[in-house]
């Protein structure tokens, strides 16, 4: 059951990410967010909830690890690395272009 829980928060970190920065999202691939946020979900879930995690309850660990684990995994996405003048941040100097 937790990692059904897990997969559902992934989609909803996925879907409030992508709302947040609609610059983005919009016109990217909203399959390919929605597969980072389960994917991270799951690994922050396994991770928040410990090795021993065979009884399938949903903790609160695990459901915090699944709720940064799909945030790390969507900003990753949408980091974008080809694209001009991209910063993570709102510190970081952008570079000029040549």
């Amino acid at each position: 059951m937790a990692y059904v829980v897990w997969a559902i928060t992934g989609v909803l970190v996925a879907a409030l990410l992508g709302a947040a920065l609609p610059h983005r999202s919009m016109y990217g691939n909203i399959a390919a967010l929605m597969l980072a946020g389960v994917f991270g979900a799951l690994l922050g879930g396994i991770v928040g909830s410990g090795v021993v995690h065979a009884d399938h309850a949903v903790t609160l660990p695990g459901t915090l690890g699944a709720i940064f684990g799909a945030a790390i995994f969507v900003l990753t996405v949408q980091a974008q690395p080809g694209a001009r003048n991209g910063r993570i941040g709102r510190g970081n100097p952008g570079a000029d272009d040549l």
